[in-house]
């Protein structure tokens, strides 16, 4: 069997049936299975995947514990049988052409480890926001890999290149190395591809978008209030300074651009994630947390080391209050922030 595509199912009971459609219509006429992993959904959608495998043998179905859609990932990696993995989720779409173009890209590279091809953003109105395109290439070494990794693969120029639903991976590469994915809440995607990147010895760029992925606001991951969500970046970040170490590349590109990024992500932290409203949590203990992200060595080096320029005025002044680790003039600065931002909506 050539493709096993992998998705994991969590309460999306409102998309199975679309998401389905767009999987089944696929032209290529070789031997490929969809795995569909529930995990531990409680809104219906493990009833309409079991009727919906029941009635089309090319589909199988894991139930689990809800684990995270890590753990579904990684279940549907340990039961696929397919010589290459692909992963979809569910609410977004695919070229009908998907398998058979990403087969022939494949056979002309010579079944690579790994094949990223291209994707584009669009909003419910289907308007588009953004595509990443890649050039045709064919990497033959992990030397290989590293020199391209900034340019194409990194996310640092053109975008985001996380996902691993615009990539297919060999199985038994994979299973070789162990190569799975860990649990965090968010940027489980990031994570996992940055260990495989530090494996992967053949891959090749395919220049055509097969993948339609869909923002949805109200879904976005940024928009949901996460305990953990500090250490969660700061994991990301230990993942990429890992991938660098091995492959001891050093870079000022790079460096700057991870600083900026985990700057950003430590002012969303302090700016949204402690105030949403799921927290429930009183002033009192907001004001402790804010602080203890304030105090964090890590949050502190950063704040020292990104540079001025990158950054727009209002951060600069967010940097202040990290820097000073003065809850009151974070809590000032905000109020700016937010009546800078209303001011800006209504004129």
């Amino acid at each position: 069997m050539r493709f096993s595509v992998v998705v994991p199912i969590y309460n999306v009971a409102g998309f199975i049936e679309r998401g389905m459609k767009e999987l089944l219509k696929q032209d290529y006429q070789e031997a490929w299975e969809i795995i569909l992993v529930d995990d531990g959904s409680t809104d219906g959608s493990a009833d309409i995947i079991d009727r919906i495998a029941f009635a089309n043998p090319r589909v199988r179905v894991y139930h689990q514990p809800n684990s995270g859609a890590g753990a579904a990932r990684n279940t549907g990696i340990d039961n696929a049988v397919g010589e290459y993995i692909c992963f979809y989720d569910i609410d977004d779409k695919i070229e009908s052409s998907l398998l058979s173009r990403l087969d022939r890209a494949l056979l002309k590279a010579n079944n690579p480890d790994m094949a990223v091809f291209g994707y584009d953003e669009t909003d419910l109105k289907e308007s588009y926001l953004f595509e990443r395109v890649f050039p045709a290439l064919d990497l033959r070494t992990n030397l290989q890999v590293r020199d391209n990794w900034k340019q194409y693969l990194s996310g640092i120029i053109g975008g985001n290149n996380g996902f691993v639903w615009n990539k297919t991976y060999r199985r038994d590469f994979l299973n070789r190395f162990q190569l799975r994915f860990e649990n965090q809440r968010i940027q489980q995607d990031e994570v996992f591809n940055l260990k495989v990147y530090a494996k992967v010895d053949t891959l090749t760029l395919v220049p055509e978008i097969l993948y339609h992925y869909i923002v949805y606001s109200s879904h976005n991951t940024r928009s949901h209030y996460i305990p953990n969500r500090l250490e969660i970046y700061k994991s990301v970040m230990t993942a990429f300074r890992l991938l660098l170490d091995e492959w001891r590349l050093s870079d000022t590109i790079i460096d700057s651009w991870l600083a900026k990024r985990f700057f950003r992500n430590i002012v969303y932290t302090l700016n949204y994630n402690s105030f949403h409203y799921e927290s429930k949590i009183k002033s009192a203990e907001r004001r402790k947390e804010i602080l203890s992200i304030l105090m964090d060595s890590d949050v502190q080096t950063v704040a020292k080391s990104v540079q001025s320029s990158e950054i727009s005025f209002m951060e600069r002044l967010y940097r202040l209050a990290i820097r000073k680790k003065s809850v009151f003039l974070f809590s000032t600065i905000r109020q700016l922030d937010l009546l800078k931002c209303k001011i800006m909506r209504y004129g």
